[in-house]
């Protein structure tokens, strides 16, 4: 079967970016502003003078709006467009978040039920940027374009952990909110004026400007004439039969497990680090930008495990690979996470939250795609499924860990013991039911 025709390089200076160039940058940004709204209320809180268990549920409460949305947003995308769901997600999240002072204000409960609804908004986000993504980027930009949108999470964490003391510093804790909230309706904005609800003009492939199929879209026209292989076929939308058929299996439990087991840790690093730093190691609440560089460490490490997964896939088999990245990224962030609640200094619990962050990457070339593996034509619906579960870490670690800090005998060793704990046990349930094998449904 003849290959698919190469795409040339432009020369340099020619290249104009298309719309659909726009629309995938546009995702990344809101991604952007996605993750520095969740992840700002980690160091605002420290100024809020919530103390005890209350600390704990504010931390968690975000993750039971996000909980609540998920399927809803793949449904309201695959019925009225991705464009319109993530255009009134952002708009909703970031309403929320500019009344998180206002909530504060009034009571404890008013904080929750405001971050409560600010998580649902969220949670319509990611199943919009995938059925955007999915129509405009063709196959060949495919990978790059979903890497270019979900980059944003991550530096918008570290915007978010650097930026947020400096704010506060300078004009309060309340400007972080609303600050923060303005970006989103900014977006809204951009993102009307650029896109709106349009659709590209061939499915699969976006269009350049002119309204001619571009030289990527013309390729791939030529090679389905000579027979190459053609785009995928479209994702199959959730129904209630395909959801009991896909978790009747247990490969999409191993799934679930060690996604579910991935998200345990990063999120109780993620909410609980500043604090940990500050009552722990002393790091004053205007110094905590330094829990950033454990963020940073994940980011670089997504890109240097992928792409020694790729190499490793070219001698070995899928599933041999999947396991082996899994094993390295749960098994050595659960053991670091132990020495963590031992580090004797700052800057050491630094450095080891950022090797355990930096080591959990690999398990993203492992269980985080082994959705596209085990089912290509279902990989959308098979996410959705397994993120809904793996939301219950932020509901359940995240003010698990403030019950166990107020219990007489709690500490952080057991908080992070416990997350060594379930990483271990999560890993094993992987290992024994994983396959990395097309399921044929």
């Amino acid at each position: 079967m003849p290959a698919l025709p190469f795409r040339p390089r432009k020369a340099m200076g020619s290249w104009v970016p298309s719309k659909r160039h726009a629309v995938v940058g546009l995702c990344g940004v809101s991604t952007f502003i996605c993750y520095a709204d969740r992840v700002n209320i980690s160091v605002t809180i420290l100024h809020m003078g919530l103390t005890g268990a209350w600390r704990g549920w504010i931390l968690a409460s975000f993750f039971y709006g996000y909980f609540t949305t998920q399927l809803i947003g793949g449904l309201l995308s695959s019925r009225f467009g991705g464009s319109r769901v993530l255009n009134a997600a952002v708009a909703w999240w970031s309403a929320f978040t500019i009344l998180t002072p206002w909530a504060a204000r009034r009571s404890n409960h008013a904080l929750f039920l405001c971050r409560v609804l600010m998580g649902a908004g969220e949670g319509l986000a990611y199943p919009a940027i995938y059925d955007i993504v999915s129509q405009w980027a063709p196959p060949l930009e495919r990978a790059r374009s979903f890497a270019a949108a979900q980059f944003g999470s991550k530096a918008g964490t570290m915007f978010a952990l650097i930026v947020c003391p400096i704010i506060i510093n300078a004009s309060g804790w309340p400007a972080v909110f609303f600050g923060f909230g303005a970006s989103g309706f900014l977006w809204n904005l951009a993102w009307m004026m650029w896109v709106g609800s349009e659709a590209p003009a061939v499915n699969y492939h976006a269009v350049p400007g002119d309204g001619a199929p571009d030289a990527e879209s013309a390729a791939l026209g030529k090679a389905k004439a000579v027979g190459a292989a053609e785009p995928p076929a479209a994702q199959e939308e959730l129904s209630p039969r395909l959801a009991r058929r896909l978790l009747a299996l247990p490969s999409v439990w191993a799934i679930v497990a060690g996604h579910v087991t991935y998200n345990w840790g990063h999120y109780l690093l993620l909410s609980w680090l500043p604090t940990f730093l500050n009552e722990v190691h002393g790091v004053s609440k205007d110094n905590m930008s330094v829990s950033a560089v454990p963020f940073a460490f994940m980011s670089i490490g997504i890109g240097a495990w992928s792409s020694l997964a790729d190499r490793w896939a070219r001698h070995a088999t899928l599933t041999s690979v999947r396991k082996g990245m899994t094993t390295i990224g749960l098994g050595g962030a659960g053991l670091l996470l132990l020495l963590l609640a031992r580090a004797p200094d700052y800057l050491t619990a630094i450095m080891l939250a950022s090797l355990s962050l930096g080591t959990q990457a690999a398990a993203g070339s492992g269980v985080l795609i082994n959705h596209v593996d085990l089912a290509p034509r279902y990989s959308s619906v098979l996410f959705s499924l397994s993120n809904t579960f793996a939301t219950l870490p932020g509901m359940v670690a995240v003010p698990l860990a403030s019950a166990i800090l107020a219990a007489p005998w709690g500490s952080w060793g057991h908080v992070f013991g416990l997350a060594a704990a379930v990483y271990a046990v999560g890993l094993a349930v992987y290992r024994r039911y994983m396959s990395a094998e097309p399921l044929n449904l």
